[in-house]
């Protein structure tokens, strides 16, 4: 059986409240055993995850077949979940800007850290806030290891001028009324 993005979702969602009830319930040991038996179910998938990818990094296509694998929305989650994503935090963030499409860049990952430039968007500023917002929730969302996000507005530089421009060069080889003059015609 196959799920779609959207069956994944719901049974994620569906997956989350039954283990948030598990808090609700009325009995300590009953609690207790019911959140011991949900870790142990993780642990154990999440063994079998860890042989697999092991395996797989003995395959001559590793590389493409765990890039393939974290291209999953599902699976990049459950390789996050156990420390078995193929992709170091500081590709996964720039994965996620480029995804966020505004132009941001990654400066530095340091101590949990996410330094982030993010091109001034000109404005009374709402405009950034709003990109430095989407910026940290597509980071939080490939790279959750990461304890903080900082953005840094940076202005775009200002055009440069030429030393000398061009209509002044050709000022002199101008008629009066602008047209190009000949030179050297005699």
């Amino acid at each position: 059986m196959t799920w779609d993005d959207a069956q994944t979702r719901n049974h994620v969602t569906r997956v989350e409240a039954l283990i948030a009830a598990l808090d609700a319930l009325p009995h300590d040991a009953a609690r207790a055993r019911a959140t011991e038996t949900v870790e142990a179910l993780v642990d154990l998938y999440g063994e079998c995850l860890a042989r697999i990818m092991d395996r797989l990094a003995g395959h001559p296509d590793a590389a493409a077949l765990t890039e393939d694998l974290a291209g999953d929305e599902l699976l990049d989650h459950l390789l996050l979940v156990h420390d078995l994503h193929p992709q170091p935090p500081e590709q996964r963030i720039r994965r996620a800007l480029e995804e966020a499409g505004n132009g941001a860049r990654l400066l530095s990952l340091e101590s949990g850290t996410a330094r982030i430039e993010l091109p001034a968007t000109g404005g009374c500023g709402s405009g950034t806030a709003a990109a430095a917002t989407a910026v940290e929730a597509a980071v939080r969302r490939l790279a959750p290891e990461v304890d903080r996000v900082e953005t840094v507005s940076v202005a775009a530089p200002a055009p440069t001028q030429p030393l000398i421009p061009v209509d002044a060069l050709l000022s002199g080889l101008r008629t009066a009324d602008g047209a190009p003059q000949q030179v050297g015609a005699g």
